[in-house]
């Protein structure tokens, strides 16, 4: 016998019961690459950045955009590998390159450590007579020399280079 509408069977409530699915919940998945980020412990995004920086500085006449298309890059990526590099902290670069700090954060927090450097390396020696009599020894002592005096050389760490060569040769 049909039920009448309105009313409904125990039957008619247990088939609708197991017909009944249980909801899922609506989250939306993210998306997932299915290329490898990391090979060899190195993350592959940034070692392709500090290739086309250095393929930059090593060639005069190649623009940065242009490395970074030779390279498989992009510009922001491989202008901020540019500021690492020129920061010359090998510490940062090894951290980068493991993928432990975000290439971008490292430029952000490195550039004028690196606009720092560069102009010193640039400046002629009577440029450097003028700053050392400008900026008192004292405080170059204080602001400069002490806090560095507590961390190990830059000599004991690999170079960009090294990981990218050792990379390079492990492929």
């Amino acid at each position: 016998m049909i039920p009448q509408a309105g009313t409904t069977s125990a039957f008619a409530q247990l088939v609708a019961e197991i017909n009944r699915r249980p909801r899922r919940r609506c989250v939306p998945r993210r998306y997932r690459s299915r290329r490898r980020k990391y090979e060899n412990g190195v993350c592959r995004a940034a070692r392709r950045a500090f290739s086309a920086a250095l393929t930059y500085r090593q060639n005069p006449g190649l623009t940065l955009k242009g490395a970074a298309e030779l390279t498989g890059s992009n510009s922001t990526y491989a202008a901020a590998a540019d500021v690492v590099l020129q920061a010359e902290d090998r510490a940062l670069q090894d951290a980068v390159l493991k993928g432990k700090v975000p290439l971008l954060t490292a430029a952000r927090r490195m550039k004028s450590a690196a606009k720092l450097i560069a102009a010193y390396r640039a400046a002629d020696r009577e440029a450097k007579v003028t700053f050392g009599a400008t900026v008192t020894s004292e405080s170059l002592w204080d602001e400069v020399v002490v806090p560095v005096l507590g961390t190990k050389p830059a000599s004991t760490t690999p170079s960009v280079e090294d990981v990218f060569a050792a990379s390079l040769h492990a492929a």
